[in-house]
């Protein structure tokens, strides 16, 4: 999960996904401004438990790894919610738009409905009212991953050589914007970056929880393209990820879990 690969899926699937603060899950990266984690889809919760069980840890390969938490994720389920050293309910924010999102209004009414029966639902959570916004990170994401994406094309020969009509949409944007990755594009990118990372940081600084849909819409055909047009509204293709991307960035784990059937 680079920016919602793992989420994503999950959302429009009906199934469970993950993704790991950086570092949690142990990967062997060979690319420096790489945002991808690992991860399972799962069908239950207690599933993706189990798959964390056997998988978190360091294992002295991912200078980013971080140390086991010491617990088990299955044996905490059922438990109650609480932070260690926190006397107090956690604290939970609802948003619906990171100031720059477009979601399908089906999609937003079905998540925010799950949202508020999981509060309900939950004495140990409370609701607060926080925003949380920052500018679009999508160009500066797609920048800082297309070096990666094009020593990933170049598996399949020169680049030069690779016809751009056989790869998706993304695949295009990303070898359209390689020659973009000069330095002073670089500096802005990391400027948005650490942008979002301050917004999202200090936002937990307040809450403990950020609810919000993982897809801004009900559905994708397998084969793509991705939507270019969400609530009536033109967008670029990431914008499916807009509520996925910013995690990635900063690092905070995040998971998409089904809230409901869209019709």
């Amino acid at each position: 999960d680079g920016g919602g690969s793992i989420r994503l899926p999950a959302a429009l699937s009906g199934l469970v996904g993950p993704k790991m603060a950086v570092g949690r899950t142990p990967r062997r990266r060979r690319d420096l401004w790489t945002t991808a984690v690992l991860g399972p889809l799962a069908t239950t919760v207690t599933d993706a438990c189990r798959y964390l069980d056997v998988t978190v840890g360091p294992d002295g390969m991912d200078r980013n790894e971080l140390p086991h938490p010491g617990v088990s994720y299955e044996g905490l389920l059922g438990a109650a919610l609480h932070r260690p050293g926190l006397d107090r309910p956690l604290r939970a924010v609802w948003v619906a738009d990171f100031g720059f999102s477009v979601v399908e209004q089906e999609v937003l009414a079905l998540t925010e409905a799950a949202a508020q029966e999981l509060v309900a639902a939950s004495p140990e959570i409370e609701w607060v009212e926080r925003p949380i916004t920052f500018r679009d990170p999508s160009a500066a994401w797609g920048l800082i991953g297309a070096p990666a994406s094009v020593r990933s094309f170049s598996a399949a020969g020169p680049l030069d050589e690779i016809d751009p009509g056989e790869r998706s949409a993304e695949g295009r944007w990303s070898l359209r914007g390689s020659p973009l990755a000069d330095a002073p594009s670089m500096a802005r990118a990391i400027g948005r970056i650490d942008e979002v990372t301050s917004a999202i940081e200090d936002a937990f600084a307040d809450v403990d929880l950020i609810l919000s849909p993982a897809s801004a819409v009900s559905n994708v055909p397998a084969e793509g393209p991705l939507p270019t047009v969400i609530d009536g509204a033109d967008v670029k293709p990431s914008a499916i990820a807009h509520f996925t991307i910013p995690f990635n960035l900063s690092g905070h784990p995040a998971v998409s879990v089904p809230a409901g059937r869209t019709v």
